[in-house]
């Protein structure tokens, strides 16, 4: 595949491909074209460049209104957000509770480390023990973000893998945590029966 995008025809051809379909398509970005060249500048550094170079500067010469701001940011390596990951670590351990548009901020916030994808799961891990427990958070807005399917929970349990030689123990086990929820509804139900709340 270097091969092929070190042939200058090859690209020269390329580029007026992607020109046109852009002026047939004006209004659509295109995400798969985006991830094609990022993934080709981050897997393959400067050996592309010289070859790039010559039809980008014309490129980018040319007016253009859309915006691109934050899709350079996707699937970002850790080691280099390490202050970002820390201040987001901050947040999952601050116990203070001010009201629910701070609470489902936080968590709001929180939930951006998708963008790390599977390459963090000690942080997976904190998320998913410290959100067990607020499960019965006394804010309804809370609990519903937390539980959400496309939430905080769903997100933390997400990376549960099998790998080779075992099972992961770095990643939250979802069987382990039904069996904690199962164990918290089977406590709750038994205190109901013994003091029904009516």
């Amino acid at each position: 595949m270097l091969n092929r995008f070190m042939d200058n025809n090859f690209i020269r051809k390329l580029i007026q491909y992607i020109v046109i379909e852009d002026e047939k398509n004006e209004t659509n970005f295109n995400i798969h074209r985006f991830r094609m060249f990022n993934d080709l500048f981050r897997n393959f550094d400067l050996d592309l460049i010289d070859h790039f170079i010559e039809h980008l500067n014309i490129l980018i010469d040319e007016k253009t209104k859309e915006k691109y701001k934050g899709y350079y940011r996707e699937d970002l390596d850790p080691r280099r957000m390490y202050c970002l990951i820390e201040f987001i670590r901050t947040l999952i351990n601050n116990k203070t509770t001010g009201n629910t548009f701070l609470e489902t901020s936080r968590w709001f916030l929180v939930l951006k480390r998708t963008i790390f994808e599977w390459r963090i799961p000690t942080l997976w891990c904190a998320i998913n023990e410290y959100v067990k427990e607020m499960l019965d958070h006394p804010y309804k807005a809370v609990r519903e973000y937390i539980a959400n399917l496309h939430c905080v929970l769903s997100v933390s349990l997400s990376f549960d893998i099998k790998l080779p030689n075992g099972q992961s123990t770095h990643h939250p086990d979802a069987n382990r945590f039904i069996d904690t929820i199962h164990e918290r509804l089977h406590q709750a139900i038994e205190i109901y029966e013994r003091k029904p709340l009516g």
